[in-house]
């Protein structure tokens, strides 16, 4: 989730980032007076205002803030804010307690808190300031076109809103164009752009010109390349491919890929298998007497095995056996028919821990066996998946990453039986956007929040 913004066109490091840093030091600032006063403990030795400054700068440094970004998503800033002030909450408590052996405490947890809360309000307040800034005119980004093809017309759209502080003088084509010249003024034909850049302040060029027509196209990105105007090409695809794309390389020839998957790199894949070896190991350990009780009150209520086993399609279309707490009695249905609301199959004890989730703490051993992960979409009988592969696109991209005990489908209410095609479209939806969207902090959020459902009971969990 995180990734994605790294990858927008950059924001030169101009005002708005002094504005979003010097915003930063004056709520670090009042935030360090009031740890003074109500906890002198943590800052009751010389020069600690020097290392707490210290610390917000080589936490800045790290985790550059998005504020100042001219595309930007909120939740994104949000997101990077709280990470930097923990990790200057983290660096200040370990200088604290080198030089007077601070320990632990409730007191640090909550410098930690107001130190996220403190930087979060800091973000908020600069990216207000500078998208206001940005309204009345100051730091501008100063943009032509060359070329006026449809995609042009799209990229216009996205950048003209005044928040985001693009400027676009107009476009260069040899003939009217009806794409852009509803609303962009045409400065000439594409051999006078370099003309024109040598007397106007331009500092990005965007570029929509055929690849055959690379005569006039190689001197304006040759001029761009020594005169400090960024250059940039839009491919003719969005007009088939509505979506993010990213740029990826076979050799140094540049290929396009229509998804962003970050679990196709090494590291976030070992992150997310080791998370979920640890979590599964020590989930298993601490509830092997849980285990044994619910395992007793199922023979007790309902005749048959403790577990229910059900063949279920796995990573890349694999079949593994899913492991459950039988929640129904045993019947011929139970690999072709959903659980309804009131179906007859279930015992009272059964109804219950499907209404907490508790009948899926079993596939923690599927996790540890490395068959299913923590989080993400949720394994299917085998017959649904051929019905649904059949009826709704690009259900099978589901399959490009593990199944999981829980997904962000399911944390957003799609859960439970599909009574329409409509809601097994939206829970593709979701697992798709979780596919193109993980992270590692994602998993924790969507974790935590099915603890909690867990807790409460759902309506949809029959």
């Amino acid at each position: 989730m995180n990734q994605i913004i790294d990858y927008q066109i950059p924001s030169r490091k101009s005002i708005s980032y002094v504005v979003v840093v010097l915003i930063d030091l004056l709520v670090m600032g009042a935030t360090y007076w009031g740890m003074h006063h109500f906890f002198p403990k943590l800052v009751n030795f010389d020069y600690s205002i020097c290392w707490w400054f210290g610390c917000y700068i080589l936490s800045t440094f790290l985790l550059p803030p998005l504020a100042y970004r001219r595309i930007a998503r909120i939740d994104l800033v949000m997101l990077r804010s709280s990470k930097t002030a923990l990790l200057m909450g983290v660096l200040y408590f370990f200088f604290n307690r080198a030089i007077d052996y601070t320990t632990f405490s409730k007191s640090v947890i909550l410098m930690l808190a107001v130190l996220v809360v403190g930087m979060i309000l800091s973000r908020w307040i600069g990216s207000s300031i500078v998208s206001r800034m940005r309204r009345r005119h100051i730091d501008n980004c100063e943009v032509v076109f060359a070329g006026a093809g449809v995609n042009l017309r799209k990229l216009y759209d996205a950048m003209s809103d005044p928040r985001i502080g693009y400027h676009i003088h107009g476009y260069f084509e040899n003939k009217e164009s009806r794409n852009l010249g509803d609303v962009l003024p045409r400065l000439g034909d594409v051999k006078d752009t370099i003309d024109y850049l040598k007397k106007h302040k331009v500092d990005m060029l965007v570029c929509n010109i055929g690849t055959d027509r690379v005569e006039e196209i190689s001197p304006i990105m040759d001029y761009c390349e020594n005169n400090f105007i960024k250059f940039y090409t839009v491919p003719n695809v969005h007009n088939y491919l509505k979506r993010s794309m990213n740029m990826e390389f076979v050799g140094d020839m540049p290929v396009l890929a229509i998804r962003n998957e970050p679990l196709r790199r090494p590291f976030n894949r070992f992150r997310k298998r080791a998370f979920d070896v640890i979590c599964s190991g020590i989930g298993l350990l601490l509830l092997s007497p849980l285990f044994f009780v619910v395992g007793c009150i199922i023979k007790i209520k309902s005749p048959g095995p403790m577990f229910f086993r059900q063949k279920r399609g796995g990573q890349d279309g694999k079949e593994f056996i899913c492991y459950k707490f039988r929640s129904m009695h045993v019947n011929a249905e139970a690999d072709t028919k959903q659980a309804t609301e009131d179906d007859p199959r279930k015992y009272p004890f059964g109804n219950w821990m499907r209404k907490h989730n508790v009948d899926e703490l079993p596939q923690l051993i599927n996790v540890f066996l490395g068959d299913m992960s923590l989080v993400g979409p949720r394994p299917h009988m085998r017959l649904h998946d051929d019905y649904y592969g059949k009826s709704i696109n690009g259900y099978s991209v589901r399959f490009w990453v593990k199944p999981g005990i829980t997904g962000w489908a399911q944390v957003n209410g799609y859960r439970g039986e599909t009574k329409e095609m409509w809601q097994m479209e939206e829970r593709v939806v979701c697992d798709i956007w979780y596919l193109e969207n993980w992270s590692f902090s994602l998993d924790v959020r969507i974790i935590v929040k099915t603890i909690l459902n867990m807790i409460h009971g759902e309506k949809a969990a029959y």
